[in-house]
């Protein structure tokens, strides 16, 4: 009895079908190849008698034996034909109902996404915002206005800071950061991370615009109001609207191959040791300053720098045999030799490695952003 919970998806049936074709068009070429024997055995049969009996007509059972294996091979033909167009019919419709699965299979999981924000993420956001709102105001009725309890430079602060002289922090700057060390405490990759020339700043920033084609993530003058739902505005109707683009197959509905991984900001900190085997200097900062680095010494550099370095072989990676080899020989040479490396060094005595760590670069993008 068949099991009538069971369901077989409709390029499942397509693939039986397809499957039973393939078997049916395997025994019909059996046939074929029997018949054809068949008929080559009447023939030679019929070519004998008239061989040997020219004056007279062939037997009608030879020659029925003649036309019926020729009958019979003729319908398997056509029959074979028929089958292969049925299988070509088939494996286009197997062709057109896997696209449209793997479309539908898209578009569900862009609306699972999306419910997913709508009834889990965003509600959960909401709640802990509206806590987090309820805390922070509590925070600043409770504390005075002239809490003078933590210090401040002018370096404390960014440089165009309207409090940037001011010689105490105020309590709105120090719930700013209280509130900021917990959530990246909780969550550190909602922290966007900017190289500076003073290291690294951690931004944790806006996004103006939500309900736009495209958004934007600075804003000149004041600061557009809080838009309302911005999970479902930003998200889950753009995921419910690329749902049911996908089901109508249009093209630019469909995901596009992932774009690849943006690469890593290169690291600052002096974190590579390099033995120079040329006097060589690089982009050390977003001022552009080079930083010089003398043959026959130890530096520590970037890791891009290094990279740089050894690329176009001016110095060896200390961690490296070639690298240690090199560093011990340097060392043995100076025990028993009374001269060291020359040196008032220059710019223009070393390789200029450019900016392997992107410093100026980066410096024009934020000057074409602003």
């Amino acid at each position: 009895m068949k099991n009538p919970f069971s369901k077989s998806s409709p390029t499942s049936k397509i693939e039986a079908q397809i499957v039973q074709f393939d078997t049916a068009r395997g025994e019909l070429e059996k046939k074929r190849s029997l018949v054809e024997k068949a008929l080559d055995e009447h023939k030679t049969a019929m070519r004998a008698f008239v061989r040997d009996n020219p004056s007279l007509d062939p037997p009608a059972e030879l020659r029925h034996s003649v036309a019926i294996a020729r009958d019979h091979l003729e319908a398997i033909v056509e029959s074979i034909a028929e089958g292969d167009q049925q299988l070509v019919d088939l494996r286009t419709a197997l062709a057109a109902t896997r696209d449209q699965e793997t479309r539908e299979e898209a578009a569900r999981a862009d609306e699972a996404l999306a419910d997913f924000i709508d009834k889990e993420l965003a509600p959960e956001i909401s709640k802990a915002a509206a806590a987090f709102g309820k805390a922070c105001a509590a925070f600043m009725a409770r504390i005075p206005e002239g809490l003078n309890i933590v210090e401040a430079r002018s370096w404390s602060r960014e440089q165009h800071h309207p409090l940037r002289h001011t010689d105490h922090f105020i309590p709105a700057e120090l719930l700013r950061a209280i509130v900021a060390e917990n959530l990246f405490a909780a969550a550190p990759d909602l922290f966007e991370h900017r190289s500076s020339v003073f290291g690294r700043d951690q931004v944790l920033a806006r996004m103006f615009g939500l309900d736009r084609q495209i958004p934007e993530m600075r804003s000149d003058g004041t600061p557009p109001a809080a838009i309302r739902d911005p999970a479902r505005v930003l998200l889950s109707d753009r995921l419910r609207a690329r749902a049911a683009a996908k089901r109508a197959g249009q093209p630019a509905a469909v995901d596009a191959d992932p774009a690849p991984a943006a690469a890593p900001e290169p690291d600052i900190a002096a974190d590579v040791e390099v033995f120079a085997t040329r006097d060589f200097a690089f982009v050390e900062n977003a001022s552009g300053r080079h930083h010089l680095c003398q043959r026959r010494w130890v530096h520590l550099v970037p890791s891009l720098v290094a990279d740089a370095a050894v690329d176009e072989d001016v110095a060896l990676r200390t961690d490296t045999p070639e690298g240690q080899d090199a560093f011990d020989v340097e060392k043995q040479y100076r025990k028993n030799s009374m001269s060291i490396p020359e040196s008032g060094l220059s710019l223009a005595d070393c390789f200029d490695l450019g900016d392997p760590s992107g410093f100026m670069d980066r410096g024009e993008d934020l000057a074409a952003a602003e």
